[in-house]
């Protein structure tokens, strides 16, 4: 059970990670976005986001080699962050306004399963 938690809270902080570095930058944020997107508006969300990524990827390494030791755990972290990205990029090319409810579901989704995968 720990380790399905584990692998499935992985996934999703690496998809929510790898869905905000992706959205900050521009050209990825004016295709995903409904709307035109401002200047100003764009530099004040823009390091939120970057910072908000690489929490998100390093709150889920963090989680794998606790769960897995450095060793098969780093293998694990970097095979999904290949899938992960993988997917991220097919989201961009063929769907872009998919990006970014999806990645807002799992920035939302991460804390609460790490929540359970500390309490468990």
């Amino acid at each position: 059970m720990v380790s399905m938690l584990s692998s499935l809270t992985e996934w999703v902080l690496g998809f929510g990670g790898m869905g905000s570095l992706c959205l900050s930058m521009k050209s990825h944020a004016m295709k995903s976005h409904a709307r035109q997107i401002g200047n100003l508006n764009y530099r004040i969300w823009r390091p939120g986001q970057k910072w908000m990524g690489w929490s998100l990827l390093a709150l889920s390494i963090a989680i794998v080699v606790s769960a897995r030791g450095w060793g098969p755990g780093l293998v694990s972290f970097f095979g999904m962050l290949s899938a992960v990205t993988l997917l991220v990029i097919a989201l961009i090319t063929y769907r872009p306004r998919w990006l970014v409810p999806a990645s807002l579901a799992c920035v939302a989704v991460g804390p609460i399963l790490t929540g359970f995968y500390v309490l468990f």
